[in-house]
């Protein structure tokens, strides 16, 4: 799981040190392992990657809980819904924004905005992330800032 972290300009938080910011696990996913440990450094993009682990003769498929983040004062500043599945089998393709603004708007006054990357990811039945597409070759879109509002898939047929 990666985590951005953000200031409250919504810029990337880079930290060569770790945060104050803690994570608590659910406790009704069986054979997770408890994440209790705060989120440590930062890369510059405010990234921070950790495992989540599951017992595989332990942990039930179906299950879900809610990874819960806080600040130094314990105060909750996000969280994120954790979901057991054991089907890897697509059932659909979306594109996913990975870096930049998730509402598709361009601002190049703030540096986390002015550029969006996608990749397009395949899910399951249960609509859990299963991986990412191979990556494409040749796609290209065009525009020039100011006059490009929205860049889309139109088809991922073909």
């Amino acid at each position: 799981m990666t985590v951005v972290v953000k200031d409250q300009y919504g810029d990337p938080f880079y930290s060569t040190a770790a945060t104050t910011i803690g994570v608590t696990s659910p406790g009704n996913i069986d054979g997770l392992t408890a994440l209790t440990t705060p989120i440590g450094a930062t890369n510059t993009k405010g990234e921070y990657a950790f495992n989540v682990a599951i017992n595989a003769t332990t942990g039930v498929e179906g299950q879900s809980g809610v990874v819960v983040f806080r600040d130094v004062d314990g105060n909750v500043i996000g969280n994120v819904t954790l979901v057991t599945s054991n089907n890897n089998v697509t059932a659909s393709t979306k594109l996913v924004v990975t870096n930049g603004p998730t509402n598709n708007t361009i601002d190049s006054e703030i540096a986390s905005n002015s550029a969006i990357t996608y990749e397009i990811h395949k899910f399951n039945s249960a609509g859990v992330d299963v991986g990412v597409v191979t990556p494409l070759t040749n796609l290209r879109t065009r525009g020039r800032f100011g006059t490009c509002e929205k860049v889309g898939l139109i088809s991922s047929k073909g």
